[in-house]
């Protein structure tokens, strides 16, 4: 049974249309679906621990659901996903990395874990659809200080209107 898929595997396979993971898949490789600018639809296994830096890079998927299992999402990850509009993230993870889900122009619906501490530097930056999202009271840290305001967590997220947080709401 396959385990893992390694770095690069499907890398720039622009007429990958569809994905079907194994149940004994535990990790995901860097850059593995990079450019898979077809592929609308991935089924995470229940076995998966890691998804590394750039996997979803730039391609098709329209929904994810990260499951509980995972517990490291590497950077860029679903960065430029410009067909993507739910993300539901599993209660495993306990920190969106940089540039998460960085430009994904369509994304509206975002769900996030209690367990959840960090909100990394540009992870929903320049996402131009979301209009709210709640912030599970896990949260502890929601970006860094940076000389760049574009290195924000929510930079460039002009629809933004509300952020809800677990112990009370902020409208912005």
């Amino acid at each position: 049974a396959v385990t893992q898929i390694d770095a690069n595997a499907f890398y720039g396979c622009s007429a990958l249309a569809s994905v079907v993971l194994g149940n004994a898949l535990t990790q995901i490789g860097a850059n593995a679906f990079y450019g898979c600018s077809v592929l609308d639809g991935i089924i995470l296994p229940s076995t998966l621990k890691t998804i590394g830096n750039y996997a979803f890079y730039e391609s098709g998927l329209k929904t994810i659901t990260v499951p509980n299992s995972v517990t490291s999402i590497g950077d860029n990850c679903f960065e430029n996903n410009k067909k993507l509009t739910t993300v539901t993230i599993g209660s495993g993870c306990k920190t969106l990395p940089a540039s998460a889900f960085a430009g994904c122009s369509l994304l509206s619906n975002v769900t996030l874990p209690d367990g959840l501490t960090t909100i990394s530097n540009k992870a929903f930056a320049n996402c131009v659809s979301l209009t709210s999202i709640s912030i599970p009271g896990t949260v502890t840290s929601v970006g860094t200080v940076t000389t760049s305001s574009a290195s924000l967590p929510f930079y460039g997220c002009t629809a933004l209107k509300s952020v809800r947080f677990e112990d009370g709401a902020s409208d912005i």
